[in-house]
């Protein structure tokens, strides 16, 4: 059973978070800037993780809340990171998409759309999938129809890498970043503590592993949450 975690990365070289499996060893560095619109980090020797970027201001990556664009999810995000994408993954031996409901990648469906191009931007990716990323605010009463077809959708399939399960909360409009066409952000939360129920976390959490692909826990209180996951 691969338990993995997220925390943030050590090391003052750029990358937001690094990736460590069961073991402890480091599997990859992740990044929460806009690749469309900067450029990432030099490669750290682990898997680069990016972000799929969106069209628009940068909100507050740092604390997991992105700028809300319709720009994003139209033909100006879709051309953008057709440009972008290619040109950024080029400069990894390895690499790995992060979706987020604010980004170009915002969905099952657009996830399941370009990884299945092989001749796509996404060529050669592969996909950390954080199920509850994709949830906006106004999903959370439908929350489980959203996630198991993400979960029906995508675990199973080959480009994905691993799977994230976390919780969410909705975060108080305080600025423009925290609302927009999708309304009030969602921040990623550790798995025992969010607005998703905890009985979806572990039918998530048994789907992942139950398909092969190591699950990824938040670094806050890692023991808390498996006790939650039943893990």
């Amino acid at each position: 059973m691969a338990i993995w975690t997220i925390s943030a990365a050590p090391d003052n070289d750029g990358w937001d978070h690094v990736i460590t499996d069961e073991h402890g060893a480091e599997t990859a560095r992740a990044w929460d800037g806009n690749p469309l619109a900067s450029d990432p980090p030099s490669a750290s020797g682990s898997i680069a993780c990016l972000r799929s970027g969106w069209v628009g201001g940068e909100g507050h990556p740092e604390d997991g809340v992105f700028t809300s664009s319709f720009e994003t999810w139209a033909k100006a995000g879709a051309e953008r990171f057709g440009e972008r994408w290619p040109e950024v993954a080029a400069r990894y031996e390895r690499i790995w998409v992060w979706p987020h409901a604010r980004h170009v990648l915002s969905d099952t469906q657009s996830i399941f759309t370009n990884v299945r191009d092989d001749g796509g931007p996404l060529a050669g990716a592969g996909v950390l999938l954080e199920p509850t990323a994709l949830l906006t605010a106004s999903m959370i009463e439908a929350a489980e129809d959203h996630l198991m077809r993400t979960a029906d959708t995508l675990f199973d399939h080959v480009r994905t890498e691993a799977v994230i399960v976390s919780n969410a909360v909705v975060v108080e409009p305080a600025d423009g970043a925290a609302v927009g066409p999708s309304g009030p952000a969602m921040r990623p939360a550790p798995a025992h503590a969010g607005v998703v129920p905890v009985e979806l976390l572990r039918r998530l959490t048994r789907m992942a592993l139950d398909a092969g692909k190591p699950v990824v826990l938040y670094g806050d209180n890692v023991e808390a949450q498996r006790a939650t996951l039943a893990v």
